[in-house]
């Protein structure tokens, strides 16, 4: 029966938190190199509070009879353009701590003699306890961490953590998540590593032969440019390449995991001050195959752009072409566009 009606529904949520910040400092000797740790620690608690809008007061839920004959609730916004008022009440406590730990060493290279080293940027903890959830009342205990090694390798990592026992019958690979508390697993993880190579670090040296061999300098669109003795400009080949690597499970109520492992580059290269390379190349670790390439070039045309981009390797092929104004405003008023797409398993 279609009910032609108009309705409307109105929702609402409270909250409230608490915020400090504890320091703890631990000085060595002075004839140490490390010079001193420092602890930064931010503990949160929060509450938060939402009705059930599933009951019958409110009434923006009702039930039919299924074909069981079982009495099955549902929303009279249900597949509307604006989505449905949320079932169940939260009585939710959140719990968070955020850590940050350096330390500082002896350099000669700083002025000061002292240099800074950050152990972790972040370490960090949070769950919730919801008083008013029939069962299961706490979160997933999620923990994730960020820190650079050696000052130039990024290190990201994630872990959740299952606080209820989750029991397999014989023959099943899915489970049941038990009412018994503290028989912790792991149901995800994750991490990535990345190093950034770029030619900032040679940038000067390079600026710096450029004006010794080369007497002759332009400008042109704000690019220095070095002209030899057949007026051949020669200038600097800005360029980036990241080394990354990453690695992640995830297992849920499954009796095996999920494991997902891959290697591979980023860059891009300015052959001239108008034309640009970018590309990547991922190989997947655990199928042994390459899992993502993709190439790029582009051309600045004053004001004009030429971009083509190409993934020759992967479940789906691509190739895409356009010319079009750079301004923003006037982008699609004149372009030319091309694409191409290929199915997977399909004759390239």
């Amino acid at each position: 029966i279609l009910n032609k009606k108009i309705a409307g529904y109105s929702s609402f949520s409270t909250g409230a938190s608490l915020q400090t910040v504890l320091y703890g400092m631990l000085n060595f000797k002075k004839e140490s190199s490390i010079q001193a740790i420092r602890h930064m620690m931010t503990p949160q608690i929060g509450f938060s509070y939402s009705p059930d809008f599933s009951a019958a007061s409110f009434g923006y839920y009702k039930t039919y009879a299924n074909d069981r004959g079982e009495m099955t609730p549902y929303s009279i916004f249900d597949r509307g353009i604006i989505g449905s008022p949320n079932s169940g009440m939260v009585q939710a406590l959140s719990f968070s701590v955020n850590n940050n730990l350096e330390m500082k060493v002896r350099s000669k290279k700083d002025s000061t003699g002292i240099k800074k080293i950050k152990i972790f940027e972040s370490l960090n903890f949070n769950t919730n306890y919801n008083f008013a959830a029939p069962t299961h009342k706490w979160s997933i205990f999620s923990f994730s961490g960020q820190t650079t090694l050696f000052e130039k390798l990024n290190l990201n990592t994630g872990l959740n953590l299952e606080p209820y026992q989750i029991i397999f019958a014989p023959g099943e690979d899915t489970g049941i998540r038990t009412e018994n508390f503290g028989h912790f697993s792991v149901q995800g993880f994750n991490a990535q590593l990345s190093y950034p190579l770029s030619s900032e670090i040679f940038e000067k040296k390079d600026k710096e032969d450029l004006s010794k061999k080369y007497s002759k300098k332009g400008e042109i669109r704000n690019e220095d440019y070095y002209f030899d003795d057949d007026n051949y400009a020669r200038f600097t080949q800005p360029w980036t390449l990241n080394i990354n690597a990453q690695y992640s499970y995830t297992r849920s109520l499954t009796r095996f995991g999920n494991k997902m492992a891959s290697i591979g580059l980023d860059g891009s290269i300015k052959l001239t001050p108008f034309w640009n390379i970018t590309g990547n190349l991922y190989y997947d670790v655990i199928t042994k195959e390459i899992a993502n390439t993709q190439l790029g070039f582009s051309r600045d045309q004053r004001s004009f752009t030429i971009n083509f981009n190409w993934i020759p390797y992967g479940q789906y092929k691509v190739y895409d072409f356009f010319i079009g104004i750079k301004a923003n405003i006037l982008r699609d008023a004149l372009k030319y566009k091309d694409r191409s797409f290929t199915q997977p398993n399909a004759p390239f």
